[in-house]
């Protein structure tokens, strides 16, 4: 994509907590971009006081900006923080723990050709570059029986409902004329992908996967917003209420609904069972997190709902 032959401007967002390593691995990916450096920033936005030290080493030599923000000013305002500051024509919104390929940045860009296209998102590879789903037929949706698509690993090419939060992008007045992220989810970041893919496509907005926007998901084991089992089971039930009784349309709003719960509660309990979590959670604990969360989505859809 470019304006009157030249690159587009371009403003990488990237929220960080408590993960320095994987930052300057991300941060380092993106100094190799086959993209012209004075056609991108890099908004690296700290709520755990630990990159300034990281970005600092960046400074003067990349195109790099660093906000220091308040002890858990959390994802969804830090994404939106870094909407406001942008300069960028196209946002584009990365994990702190993933490592881009060097044409990441110029095929995420060349679905913007279209005009109707205000977002893109890029396939997000586990092990190398070359991880591909080769059944992945559908991606970034959910089916009628409510089966969530999103794994994006597929090799081709579609239109979808949401995009992958580590690895996505967006036209900057498309978000900004939809009010950015939605804060209302809260500091755990489940979910929040979803809502602000389906908000867009029930504007009309199209989003696109591009599978050849590859970027490798380390998935760091320490950092980011972990939680105890059961505070991660509610803000997860309460945000994947919210989000399917608010945006999805037709039968899926039950059933994914439905199958949305029982998949986060089976996971939950796995995690407990086998001693991989925060703190000491019991089993039992996890239908009462269930069920609070399902209960305080489903409160903030209905007054979300009594006042649109």
């Amino acid at each position: 994509m470019s304006t009157r032959g030249k690159p587009t401007f371009v403003s990488i967002i990237v929220p960080t907590h408590n993960r320095p390593q994987s930052l300057r691995h991300t941060l380092e990916s993106l100094w190799e971009l086959d993209y012209p450096d004075d056609k991108i920033e890099v908004i690296v936005l700290d709520d755990s006081s630990t990159a300034g030290d990281v970005v600092r080493d960046f400074e003067g030599t990349h195109p790099i900006r660093f906000v220091d923000l308040p002890p858990r000013y959390g994802l969804q305002r830090a994404r939106n923080l870094g909407i406001s500051m942008a300069r960028g024509e196209i946002l584009c919104f990365l994990d702190d723990d993933v490592i881009v390929q060097r044409s990441w940045l110029v095929n995420l860009l060349k679905d913007y050709g279209s005009e109707q296209v205000g977002g893109v998102g890029g396939r997000v590879a586990s092990r190398s570059f070359d991880d591909f789903d080769r059944h992945g037929a559908k991606e970034g949706t959910i089916g009628v029986t409510g089966h969530t698509y999103l794994r994006f690993k597929s090799p081709n090419r579609m239109e979808v409902k949401f995009l992958y939060g580590c690895n996505m992008s967006y036209r900057a007045d498309v978000l900004r004329s939809a009010g950015g992220f939605n804060e209302q989810l809260g500091d755990f970041p489940y979910g929040d992908d979803q809502e602000i893919g389906f908000r867009l496509v029930n504007r009309g907005i199209r989003l696109v996967y591009e599978p050849d926007a590859c970027v490798i998901h380390m998935t760091a084991k320490t950092g980011g917003t972990r939680a105890p089992e059961n505070v991660h089971a509610y803000w997860a039930c309460r945000n994947l209420a919210y989000i399917r009784l608010a945006q999805v349309g037709g039968p899926a709003k039950i059933t994914s609904t439905a199958r949305g719960l029982f998949a986060i509660y089976r996971a939950s309990l796995r995690r407990v069972l086998q001693g991989r979590t925060p703190g000491q959670v019991s089993a039992t604990s996890l239908p009462f997190a269930v069920a609070k969360g399902f209960v305080s989505g489903t409160s903030l859809y209905l007054v979300g709902k009594n006042h649109s």
